[in-house]
């Protein structure tokens, strides 16, 4: 593999494993836990709690994610939902009258599943106790780590919002300015609260004072969740969505996660062209992309949901035949508005990180997070120094839809945590922040490996196009004369700026069992870093 791109960030090679992640410290936390004898779900741990330290605008106590693991000695593949939930006051029609309560304030705070899904992932499938994997977090938060460009850029941006609640401020602004780079930043009433849960599990969070004060602040300015809701939180164990891409496979977040079901419809109607003959980010394959990806985000809003309260037709949507017919329409050279799709008939019965391990044994973890928003709902738990997600914002304002609120219903998500197994062995674990940019960025990047034959680091720096039911963007690095034929053809395109966020963070490593090394790949466009 290997090409001409000029990288901004060098491909990091090992012979033992491999960790990349969304901020240095994170990486080096979860790779440290493997120097240590920690499987690759240790590390992941590890590195989870880690990067909810020092990036706490994305994740954190107060979100929720999903995690897609590889068990070396059963080569089972799992799929891990610890979504937020949302409250037992919930109502299909609750935000109809002002839809911005899902966006902002008390009402926009769901019950936090990332406590919940980490303690039980490393439970069920780690070698080490929880203690040991959130020390370093700890020591993070405790004493402090330097601000990044990239921290520094996000306090800035949502400065007003930091201001705006008193406890918020005080935790991620220096005296109401955002920190400078450089700066040395720490929050010591994380590190007592991350001590407390290491000491004495989870149940503090959800049952103990932390669980009673958070009922007090929502009881307090309108919030729903309730002591009864906080102990329901569970997270879901299930099965990967799973496709063939070119004799590759793909396993993939399921639902609650809309990310699995819409990569696996891009890749599916993707298979159908000969992308390496039409070349990388030429005017054809962008066109090619454009289709698909409209076709595939017009599903997902269409037929997606949590499937413990909705019928989602799995089946049919992920099937081969289904994506043929999906793109039987499909012009070379026009852009086109599709309707949704009937998979019924095929069926067979913002902001957010992400960080990607793979061992020597061959466990391999995929795993996103989020607070939704950055900084989430704005609001800081007082005393314990983290700030609660709006994952409200996901809801469907309709209340006939199937992702609506519901009584301990989970929102649909973008998250995409993917493994790629070659000959049942993993090959690559992908993923990216970056709301629905997050499916496009991971199509992009599995095809940039296995169409374009580009090596992970150049993959991932490759720019990026970013397509849906709505919008069509590009990075300013695309030539110029494609964007003017594809405008041509129809497509009302927005061109964004180099190596903006805004087309997410991939962080993603690759093991080549035919030589035996690990790759790690780390996305520029933020703070991605790997370690092996």
């Amino acid at each position: 593999m290997g090409g001409t791109q000029k990288l901004i960030r060098p491909e990091v090679v090992g012979e033992s494993g491999m960790v990349s992640a969304a901020h240095p410290l994170a990486a080096k936390t979860g790779y440290e836990v493997l120097q240590n004898g920690g499987n690759a779900i240790d590390a992941a741990v590890a590195a989870a709690f880690a990067i909810g330290v020092v990036e706490p605008f994305a994740s954190g106590l107060g979100g929720g994610g999903y995690a897609v693991i590889h068990i070396a000695d059963t080569g089972e593949t799992v799929f891990v939902d610890y979504q937020s939930m949302a409250p037992g006051l919930s109502t299909g029609d609750m935000f109809v009258e002002c839809p911005s309560d899902k966006s902002a304030g008390y009402r926009s705070i769901l019950v936090p599943g990332y406590l919940a899904g980490l303690t039980a992932i490393l439970g069920k499938y780690g070698t080490l106790d929880l203690e040991t994997v959130m020390a370093p977090s700890i020591e993070h938060a405790e004493k402090g780590f330097e601000v990044t460009p990239f921290l520094h850029r996000v306090m800035v941006e949502y400065h007003e919002k930091l201001l705006a609640d008193e406890w918020t401020s005080r935790y991620f602004l220096s005296n109401g300015a955002p920190y400078q780079p450089g700066e040395r930043y720490s929050n010591p009433d994380l590190a007592r609260t991350l001590r407390m849960i290491a000491q004495h599990g989870p149940d503090v969070f959800y049952q103990g004072e932390i669980a009673q004060l958070m009922v007090e602040m929502m009881m307090a300015n309108g919030g729903l969740i309730r002591l009864e809701d906080m102990a329901k939180v569970r997270p879901a164990f299930r099965k990967p969505v799973s496709i063939n891409y070119r004799g590759f496979e793909i396993r993939s977040s399921a639902p609650t996660s809309s990310g699995g079901i819409t990569l696996a419809m891009i890749l599916n109607m993707l298979e159908e062209f000969d992308v390496a003959a039409l070349g990388h980010n030429t005017t054809e394959a962008l066109h090619v992309l454009a289709e698909i990806a409209r076709r595939a985000f017009t599903d997902r809003a269409n037929f997606l949901g949590d499937p413990d309260f909705v019928e989602v037709p799995l089946g049919g949507l992920t099937s081969k035949a289904y994506a043929r017919n999906r793109i039987s329409d499909f012009d070379p050279l026009r852009a086109s508005s599709p309707e949704k799709g009937d998979p019924y008939a095929y069926n067979e019965s913002p902001s957010t990180t992400h960080l990607s391990v793979i061992d020597k044994h061959g466990n391999a973890v995929a795993l996103t997070q989020t607070l939704c928003a950055f900084f989430g709902s704005g609001a800081a738990v007082p005393g314990y120094g983290f700030v609660l997600n709006n994952q409200a914002s996901a809801w469907s304002v309709d209340p006939e839809s199937k992702n609506c609120p519901s009584p301990y219903k989970r929102p649909l998500s973008s998250m995409t945590p993917t493994i790629v197994l070659r000959e049942g062995k993993p090959f690559l674990c992908v993923g990216s922040p970056g709301s629905q940019r997050i499916i496009t960025a991971t199509a992009q990047v599995i095809s940039n490996v296995i169409d374009h034959g580009m090596s992970l680091q150049e993959a991932i720096e490759a720019p990026r196009a970013h397509i849906n039911v709505e919008e069509f963007a590009v990075e300013s690095r695309i030539c110029p004369d494609v964007i003017r034929a594809l405008r041509d053809r129809g497509h009302e395109i927005e061109v964004k700026e180099a190596y903006g966020y805004y087309f997410g963070g991939v962080n993603a490593v690759m093991y080549d069992d035919r030589s035996g090394k690990f790759y790690g790949g780390a996305d520029p466009r933020r703070d991605g870093c790997s370690v092996g």
